[in-house]
């Protein structure tokens, strides 16, 4: 299969966004297919191939004609059979207004199919919001429904419940694509037991960032309630990009050393030593909503790597939305079922890693296969 990738940014390790559509296409190469990536919001305008894979970056080609038009010639040169938008409206607009976006999808899809992976939608659902996000987030609900109603789209994906709920609320069907992780899997054979050579320390793991409105200093107290009840001490270790969590991090290293805890801020490392970071810790920790983790790449390779994960975001993510907790063993929500968050704390569970990618290519195939419009 011939499929065009489009999405805003394609810069390494700076957008989450264009790694996942890097990884998936390199990824789709190794089965067989043939892939062209084309970001059109970028921050360098470039060429290359990597792994015989087609890789254009155009910076804020929506504001000029003709780079515009020479992304819709290279995209029909290369004749493929689907064309598939990564969607986030942030990536192709500062305020998320996808007004220049929808014409130029519809002039470059020519005889391709029509592909669709939400990987955001419009913001505005979750009550808690400012007015000023609301109004924004209308905005940009007007702006995505008329382009869906322009566009002809054959497949359609998602990767949570919520944004599936809202678009069938709207009228439109997006199937579950689940995320692969981020940070790839070094070892593949590690021990399925937890790693702690002190039976009374717990490590926690906070890869990348935080929300700024992250509610830390409640995440602290039900940690330290959590730790007490199964007479455990903690130690805390931040890795990666910190970007709008960095303000919490006083907070928590204050927390720590009042606690006696300890608590490591290790900021930007490499992809292996994330990795083993991930193998050696007992515990992952989010600042998404449990109904939310299927959007988070970090959730996703904290489970990938065999991490029982913690999401601590309990705010209503959204008044007409009903979500199940789905609590597993592999993922919690910080503020429900006590018992079974004791129960983690006094006797982590790992599970064995196993990669995501390939089984998540193959489904994308199957369902592009299998589309009937």
């Amino acid at each position: 299969m011939r499929i065009t990738f489009i999405c805003g940014s394609l810069n390494p390790g700076q957008d989450g966004v264009g790694d996942y559509t890097r990884r998936l296409a390199a990824q789709l190469a190794l089965d067989g297919h043939d892939c062209q990536l084309i970001a059109i919001n970028d921050v360098v305008g470039d060429e290359e191939t990597a792994d015989g894979t087609q890789i254009i970056r155009f910076k804020q080609l929506l504001s000029n004609p003709e780079k515009s038009q020479q992304a819709q010639q290279l995209i029909a040169q290369w004749q493929p059979e689907w064309i598939s938008l990564q969607f986030v409206c942030f990536s192709f607009h500062p305020k998320g207004f996808i007004h220049r976006l929808t014409p130029f999808i519809q002039q470059c899809v020519g005889t391709a199919k029509l592909h669709i992976m939400f990987h955001e939608l419009w913001v505005g659902e979750q009550p808690s919001l400012s007015f000023k996000h609301k109004v924004m987030g209308g905005i940009q609900r007007q702006l995505i429904l008329k382009a869906l109603r322009g566009w002809q789209v054959s497949a359609m994906h998602t990767s949570n419940a919520l944004y599936q709920f809202v678009l069938s609320h709207h009228g439109y069907s997006a199937s579950i694509l689940p995320l692969f992780g981020n940070i790839p899997i070094e070892t593949e054979n590690e021990p399925n037991v937890a790693p702690s050579l002190d039976s009374k320390k717990r490590t926690l793991l906070f890869p990348f960032s935080q929300r700024h409105d992250w509610n830390v200093s409640e995440t602290m107290e039900r940690f330290r309630d959590l730790a007490h009840a199964a007479g455990v001490r903690l130690k805390l270790i931040q890795a990666g990009q910190i970007r709008a969590g960095s303000p919490h991090w006083s907070t928590i290293q204050e927390f720590c050393k009042t606690h006696e805890w300890e608590c490591e801020l290790l900021g930007p490392q490499t992809e292996q030593s994330i990795s083993k970071l991930m193998h050696e810790a007992d515990i992952g920790v989010s600042s998404a909503h449990i109904a939310l983790a299927g959007k988070s790449g970090a959730v996703a390779a904290m489970q990938e790597h065999g991490l029982p994960v913690i999401c601590t975001i309990t705010d209503p993510i959204s008044r007409r939305f009903k979500p199940d907790l789905n609590q597993t063993d592999e993922l919690y929500s910080l503020f429900d079922d006590t018992t079974r968050l004791e129960y983690l704390f006094s006797s982590p569970k790992r599970f064995a890693p196993k990669a995501r990618l390939p089984s998540v290519a193959k489904q994308l195939i199957e369902s592009l296969s299998t589309s009937t419009t």
